[in-house]
């Protein structure tokens, strides 16, 4: 982990600071699986469904989806990642900020990478 300290925004766009990943791998040409093992978004849980949470990570290609489809994970190649091996994931919640529960929140999200 580089940086854990990625905020959480609502609405259409990603518009906070990412959290970012290194990715240790030393096997060259070969893929991993990228999934999301834990969500928690606190009160927010209880608040708003599951499948307005969405995640864009960049790798620098960028994928984006809710949940469930990080929670399947998405299979990558080594050589996708930039010369850092850095991932960077941003969170966002999609609905209006005029409607999002007032309050400071704060989200988990555990991740693990699969050799494959």
């Amino acid at each position: 982990m580089l940086d854990s300290q990625g905020e959480l925004s609502f609405g259409d766009h990603y518009d906070s600071r990412e959290t970012r990943l290194r990715v240790i791998y030393n096997i060259p040409e070969r893929s991993f699986v990228l999934r999301l093992t834990h969500a928690d978004f606190g009160e927010l849980d209880n608040q708003i469904p599951l499948e307005k949470f969405r995640i864009q990570v960049d790798v620098p290609q960028r994928y984006e989806g809710d949940i469930n489809y990080w929670r399947n994970g998405i299979v990558m190649k080594v050589d996708q990642l930039n010369e850092e091996q850095v991932i960077e994931i941003r969170a966002r919640v999609d609905v209006n900020e005029e409607v999002a529960p007032a309050g400071d929140h704060t989200m988990r999200l555990d991740w693990e990478a699969v050799c494959l």
